[in-house]
């Protein structure tokens, strides 16, 4: 297995916390976990500004709702940079990124696109429902996904 250099990018990069990167590198750098990135949503694409998945924080945790569509790697990956709203009154100031483990309750892999090229990769959708995730998988601060999705655009993702 690989990584994704540019998702794990963001990790070693300026967003991820020093606990983020000592978590996180070891397993990416020796190719012994996947990442994936999830912004795409069915009724928005990839139009950040039109997202509806959400992050409500409730004390040291988040609880995210919603779903992802045509993710790459998005049912391989070990870790997940999963963006979601934190303000919902705020549009792409509101957006916040995470990073989510597989097999955590609430996230669940659904359906596997059948593609007609690009066979290499798994391309997936992803649901969360009432998922659950500590205030340390926050990526950057609250806010800064719609800076960690552009900057992932800009750069390839």
């Amino acid at each position: 297995m690989s990584i994704s250099p540019l998702d794990s990018r963001f990790i070693e990069g300026g967003f991820g916390n020093k606990g983020q990167k000592q978590h996180y590198q070891p397993p990416l750098a020796k190719g012994e976990w996947l990442t994936a990135s999830a912004l795409t949503e069915p009724e928005a694409g990839s139009d950040a500004g039109s997202m509806r998945s959400s992050a409500v924080r409730k004390g040291e945790r988040y609880i995210l709702n919603g779903s992802k569509h045509f993710i790459t790697n998005g049912g391989l990956a070990q870790v997940t940079i999963v963006f979601a709203r934190t303000d919902p009154h705020a549009g792409t100031k509101g957006m916040s990124a995470f990073l989510v483990e597989k097999d955590l309750p609430g996230f669940s892999m659904g359906k596997v696109e059948h593609k007609m090229s690009i066979r290499g990769s798994q391309t997936t959708e992803l649901v969360f429902t009432d998922c659950d995730v500590s205030a340390d998988t926050l990526l950057g601060r609250e806010r800064d996904g719609f800076k960690i999705a552009i900057g992932h655009k800009i750069h390839g993702g």
